[in-house]
């Protein structure tokens, strides 16, 4: 067989190249705010999309004060991707937004990102 030993390689490298959509890192891909974002107040509802469909756990939204503002979390019926947060009215300044959800393989996700609300 003169050509196994060629081929053998190639064939290595083609099965770490397929990779199974599932298998791959869930990750917070965007929200509404985004990150770092100076918003005029704080949004009604802040949402999460995720790169895979995800279960959430909890997601928590303080103020500067260390005060929450959340009413209701859910994930989005029409996308398993989304989590949908409300929130209540609340005071200008810096919100701290910390999600916890549970991937498709079952491991649980951790985050925090932060925007700026620049009046109540």
């Amino acid at each position: 067989m003169p050509f196994a030993r060629p081929v053998l390689p190639l064939l290595a490298v083609a099965a770490l190249a397929v990779v199974d959509p599932a298998a791959a890192h869930t990750g917070l891909t965007s929200s509404s705010p985004r990150a770092g974002a100076r918003v005029a107040a704080l949004p009604a509802v802040v949402v999460l999309q995720f790169s895979a469909p995800i279960r959430p756990v909890r997601v928590q939204i303080t103020d500067r004060l260390g005060g929450g503002h959340v009413r209701r979390m859910r994930r989005d019926p029409r996308d398993a991707r989304r989590v949908r947060v409300r929130t209540r009215p609340g005071p200008a300044g810096r919100y701290t937004v910390r999600w916890r959800v549970l991937g498709p393989d079952g491991h649980l996700l951790t985050g925090t990102f932060r925007f700026t609300a620049r009046r109540p």
